[in-house]
């Protein structure tokens, strides 16, 4: 079964250029192989514009204070803490004891609502909005797009590398020496059609678009209101 928590590992690579019959050249090496899997899910990653693999451990982020009682932050799994910063001039902060993550199907958690009920109690304050602010929202969480990385994501990725060392080792322009005869000089080479594994590199394409970020989103985060 595979592991949706991390980009394929050389043995998912391996398993997935086995599965096509055709053998690797002598002098190819483990390490060219991992070059290209780390390469694919960078450019997976950096085009996507989004943290596929869950942080390791809870992490702490700043964000813009809304102003209301909802604030949008980065894709996360789970929210440990969050904390005003300089709530009322004190360096500690004051930390919000109740919130609600917004929940969407089949899209990232990227909002959280205070939830402090509905009236004002007499034994604590009530906070009923994010204070308007630059970086005065301090959220403590596991980040990341999901718990695990989405399953056509995870495939797309490990049959892009699978592509790529194809075209680089089993299809050279040049072809391959099929056979050689010494006397008289006789020399043959093999074309091999690449075309019949190019539906990988279309998969691959097909679910960088799927899973991109929409312009409108990334371009809101990176517009901060000036105080």
């Amino acid at each position: 079964m595979p592991d949706y928590t991390q980009w394929p590992t050389l043995k998912d690579l391996e398993d997935k250029l086995s599965a096509t019959g055709l053998k690797l050249p002598q002098g190819t090496t483990l390490e060219y192989l991992q070059r290209q899997l780390d390469a694919v899910a960078e450019e997976t990653e950096r085009y996507c514009r989004r943290q596929f693999v869950p942080s390791p451990a809870p992490e702490t982020r700043w964000f813009d204070g809304s102003g209301t009682g909802e604030i949008e932050i980065d894709e996360y799994i789970s929210i440990s803490s969050i904390r005003i910063v300089g709530w009322f001039g004190s360096q500690i902060g004051f930390s919000i004891t109740h919130w609600n993550e917004v929940k969407r199907n089949r899209h990232p958690k990227t909002r959280v609502q205070i939830f402090q009920g509905s009236l004002p109690a007499f034994a604590r304050i009530w906070i009923d909005r994010f204070p308007i602010g630059r970086n005065n929202i301090e959220v403590t969480a596991i980040w990341g797009y999901d718990s695990k990385i989405p399953a056509d994501l995870w495939e797309a990725v490990v049959s892009e590398a699978g592509y790529r060392v194809l075209t680089e080792t089993v299809f050279p322009s040049s072809g391959w020496l099929k056979e050689w005869q010494e006397a008289d000089v006789l020399e043959s080479r093999e074309y091999l059609d690449p075309k019949k594994y190019l539906s990988w590199n279309k998969q691959f394409r097909s679910a960088l678009k799927k899973y991109r970020k929409p312009d409108a989103v990334y371009l809101r985060k990176l517009t901060r209101t000036l105080i």
